[in-house]
């Protein structure tokens, strides 16, 4: 693990583990962005995969394409929302485990954010608002959430 907030334990309360589509929502101001932050405010451990921080960097810079005065602001902004995250290393035993997440429609991508929620040995919440990732988690047996979604 990455330096982050604090290290996770299997007795503590559930931890947050933030996908791509919850990080932004922490950058840019959009309809879920009051709800998430009031969700994840008390909470020490924030968690992830490091795939997130290209991911984000990705989808920023799309929003920031249409307001290209903004984006090294929003980058900055991305910056430091990452570094309030444990990031998970990407390793082969993990990647091994993405590859076998159900359900076989799942993209890549998906596959290897469910996989690195399964993979922590604390209890985790995934956050997310991508359709796809939140039926693989359920599936998976992870409790999911999308504060203010409607």
């Amino acid at each position: 693990m990455s330096p982050g907030r604090t290290r996770l334990s299997a007795d503590a309360p559930l931890h947050p583990y933030f996908d791509a589509s919850s990080v932004v929502k922490l950058v840019l101001k959009e309809d879920e962005s009051d709800a998430l932050r009031s969700f994840a405010a008390p909470n020490e451990s924030w968690v992830s995969s490091e795939i997130v921080v290209a991911e984000s960097a990705r989808a920023v810079r799309r929003n920031a394409a249409v307001r290209p005065d903004d984006e090294e602001a929003l980058l900055a902004r991305l910056r430091d929302v990452v570094r309030g995250l444990t990031l998970i290393a990407l390793d082969r035993p993990l990647l091994d485990r993405a590859g076998r997440v159900e359900p076989r429609s799942l993209r890549t991508i998906d596959a290897i954010h469910v996989a690195t929620a399964l993979a922590l040995p604390a209890r985790v919440s995934f956050v997310s608002y991508d359709k796809r990732r939140l039926e693989a988690a359920r599936s998976a047996g992870l409790q999911t959430a999308s504060p203010g979604a409607v």
